[in-house]
């Protein structure tokens, strides 16, 4: 029986108790108050009061149960989410970069992926820097699976985008620690987009950057 009642919300225990309790009192009462029980009758009629406290505690029953539900619905909705989470998290890819060699007017990089899914359609887009701008020399998208690496080869123009100039010879003294944000566009498994920056120091660290 002990066990039984472990199953029961206390809400409910306690709702039926107390109807059971009432329920006892007025016999106690109408027991030990009268001995005619047609004289009891008439004043049975008054205690109609009972039946809207009855009523009440259904309610309650009732505004108890939707609390519940709410709740359920509440914790299958974090659970979704939390599985939602988990998902991502087992396609999400994730890129690091890494110089493997510089010249004056161009550097090639390393890309790995370091996440948990397949990065896909990789790719550089061109962009003005703080004081260059730079654009891919081998303009091609490409795949990376977990753990795998590619190579991709940046080259460095003035403003016009046309001609190269030598990596951070135009920095002038206003720029004392000059940095060149790479920008980086791919996708998961599911064609969600993402975007990553890097900045690229002149004592030739990488390292990622928050948009």
């Amino acid at each position: 029986m002990t066990k039984v009642y472990k199953y029961i919300p206390k809400p409910v225990f306690f709702i039926c108790s107390f109807v059971l309790l009432l329920y006892l009192s007025f016999w106690l009462f109408m027991f030990l108050s009268y001995d005619d029980w047609t004289k009891s009758g008439s004043l049975g009629d008054t205690f109609g009061i009972l039946n809207a406290l009855f009523s009440s505690i259904g309610t309650i029953g009732i505004i108890y149960t939707l609390y519940i539900q709410n709740q359920t619905i509440k914790s299958q909705d974090r659970t979704l989410e939390l599985q939602a989470k988990t998902l991502e998290l087992s396609i999400k890819p994730l890129l690091e970069i890494k110089f493997e060699e510089r010249e004056k007017s161009r550097f090639i990089l390393v890309v790995r992926n370091i996440g948990n899914g397949t990065a896909i359609n990789i790719q550089f887009p061109p962009a003005i820097s703080s004081f260059t701008s730079y654009r891919t020399l081998n303009c091609h998208t490409f795949n990376l699976i977990r753990d795998a690496e590619g190579k991709v080869e940046i080259g460095v123009f003035d403003v016009s985008g046309k001609n190269f100039i030598p990596i951070y010879d135009v920095v002038a003294e206003s720029f004392p620690n000059p940095t060149i944000d790479l920008i980086v566009e791919y996708q998961d498994v599911n064609f969600n987009k993402w975007k990553q920056k890097f900045q690229i120091g002149q004592d030739g660290t990488i390292k990622m950057a928050e948009f």
